[in-house]
């Protein structure tokens, strides 16, 4: 599901992110990601979310990335490591206009 790798020195908090992002396991994340933003509390926050293990992504997922994008710089936010089906659904969403969409680390 969703495992949390925060770094202080870099400000950066890396989310991998596993599974089928479908409508009800968006909701747990929602509330993880949440929990975890609001430990770390820092305003210079970094957000990486690790895609290479998602086989599926439903628009509540879409909602819970927007609701981390929300409350960040754009350039604080990115997916890396995404599978080419993920990548497409982002991109057909147009997340691709708001932060880095990559199939890279």
């Amino acid at each position: 599901m969703i495992a949390f790798h925060h770094d202080p020195l870099t400000h950066t908090l890396t989310c991998s992110i596993s599974g089928r992002m479908d409508t009800d396991v968006a909701s747990q994340v929602q509330r993880e990601i949440d929990a975890k933003l609001a430990e770390v509390a820092d305003p210079d926050l970094k957000v990486i979310f690790l895609m290479s293990g998602v086989e599926y992504i439903a628009s509540a997922f879409m909602r819970v990335c927007l609701t981390v994008l929300k409350r960040l710089p754009p350039q604080h936010f990115k997916f890396l490591q995404c599978t080419p089906f993920v990548r497409k659904a982002l991109t057909v969403a147009g997340f691709d206009t708001l932060v880095p969409i990559s199939d890279e680390e």
